[in-house]
């Protein structure tokens, strides 16, 4: 095998693994470990942003809060120790979690995943999810709540 193929093979297995992490919404295609499409049924409706430092900088509390920010977010700061754990709710407002240290495990209906510094889920509306933080560092979140132009919450 050719340098140039070892190193197109390594992009795709990089661009699959990829798809493995960052999950989109659902209308969009999923894929499984083998980059295959997965079946409606399978697709996870967590969508998640990764901190892209191309894009976005060095990962920092104050870089975060500034992008949420800017997407018109209030966001708050949370600091969750070890053993924390939400059960099952819901929040009448579409909202995105942060992390910008330690290790969250967010699930929603049957989807699980765990989110690390740099990763943003984005929570719609009305979606039941539980969340808790896994290991034995605490979780330094940021919580972000979309305000309108009368800094009032939104409720799409």
């Amino acid at each position: 095998m050719q340098l140039p193929e070892v190193i197109a093979r390594a992009i795709e297995f990089h661009r699959h693994s990829m798809a493995l992490k960052t999950w989109l919404s659902m209308d969009r295609i999923h894929y499984n470990q083998s980059g295959n499409p997965l079946a409606f049924a399978d697709r996870c409706p967590m969508q998640i942003e990764h901190w892209d430092e191309t894009v976005d900088g060095e990962i920092s509390e104050s870089a975060m809060r500034a992008k949420l920010e800017a997407l018109g977010y209030r966001v708050t700061r949370y600091v969750y120790p070890p053993g924390t754990y939400f059960p099952p709710h819901e929040h009448a407002v579409a909202k995105i979690d942060g992390v910008l240290s330690g290790r969250f495990r967010m699930s929603m209906g049957s989807h699980s995943l765990i989110l690390e510094a740099g990763d943003m889920l984005h929570v719609p509306k009305g979606a039941v999810h539980s969340a808790e933080v896994v290991g034995d560092r605490p979780v330094i979140s940021l919580d972000a709540i979309k305000e309108t132009a009368h800094g009032s919450q939104t409720r799409a």
